[in-house]
């Protein structure tokens, strides 16, 4: 169970960002460093854009993970201050 609920940080982490919180809201939630949550953030986002390049390889009609305008809008977040929302650095 708690590798379930690891393996799904990454994109709570993600919603939660998006939704509006900051950086330092999110980490405190987890019990975790900003920088740390960036990290897992970075490398789920890493992994889903290699899915999603090798499904396109391969010639999948619909691949999974995330495709380069997704994947550069993910690593956007990565790169909000610590807190800095969505909503502000707009």
């Amino acid at each position: 169970m708690s590798r379930q609920i690891n393996d799904h940080r990454p994109s709570r982490i993600r919603e939660a960002i998006e939704l509006g919180a900051t950086w330092s809201e999110t980490a405190a939630a987890l019990e975790i460093a900003p920088d740390a949550a960036r990290f897992l953030l970075r490398e789920w986002a890493d992994r889903q854009h290699r899915l999603h390049r090798y499904g396109t390889e391969r010639g999948d009609a619909h691949p999974e993970g995330l495709a380069e305008a997704e994947y550069t809008a993910v690593l956007a977040l990565a790169d909000l201050g610590d807190d800095e929302t969505t909503t502000t650095a707009r």
